[in-house]
């Protein structure tokens, strides 16, 4: 990481990807793998990735989920006044964005180190609806300090987020479709959106009734 960013100096932040773990040390994944295709379609190697490209990834996920894997410029950390104390997950989150202002990131494809996953890790272990409205609160305050950033960029991101949040644990149970019909209003989202995840949940719904069947 040093020395990527001694020869990359105007560009504060250096990142690498990461071996997943499980409680054991048992290497599961390489985190590249699991990334989303927005990301990868952007950075399919070892790379600098520019500022405005930095932030539309981080609209879109946290590209750095492993604080482990990441070495931050002093004077960049202070610039953005650090972690905030005011989130119980998504710190990390919150600070990547705000970086993402002010600097480009380096990309190092390599694992390494290890991020280990288990179920008793704070993201693990903290609700849904919690971690919803820590996004919800960061994604909303880097608009109203950011104004290339649109309502509807603000709508769409937390939208497809949130579809991904709840998804594992919606499908296939009506109250849980339900609840994420009324968390939608909740966060003020769009009606097109609103309709799209609840037919889509509806619809998975019935694929997954199918497939029992047979």
């Amino acid at each position: 990481l040093y020395d990527a960013r001694v020869a990359n100096k105007s560009y504060k932040v250096v990142f690498s990807s990461s071996f997943l773990v499980n409680e054991s040390g048992q290497t599961l994944d390489l985190d590249y793998n699991l990334r989303s295709r927005k990301f990868k379609e952007a950075i399919s190697n070892s790379c600098v990735i520019e500022s405005t490209i930095a932030t539309e990834l981080l609209l879109n996920e946290c590209i750095i989920p492993n604080l482990g894997a990441a070495m931050v410029d002093r004077s960049l950390y202070n610039e953005v006044d650090g972690l905030s104390t005011s989130y119980k997950v998504l710190a990390d989150w919150d600070f990547w964005l705000k970086c993402s202002v002010s600097s480009g990131f380096i990309y190092i494809k390599s694992p390494l180190n290890n991020f280990r996953q288990h179920n008793t890790t704070i993201r693990s272990s903290i609700k849904t609806e919690l971690q919803l409205d820590e996004l919800y609160s960061i994604f909303t305050e880097f608009k109203d300090k950011n104004n290339s950033l649109t309502l509807y960029d603000l709508n769409k991101s937390i939208g497809f987020l949130f579809w991904g949040m709840v998804t594992p644990i919606s499908i296939g149970n009506f109250m849980d479709v339900l609840w994420l019909s009324i968390m939608s209003i909740k966060f003020h989202l769009t009606l097109p959106l609103f309709i799209y995840w609840g037919a889509l949940s509806i619809l998975l719904k019935k694929i997954i009734r199918k497939l029992h069947k047979r």
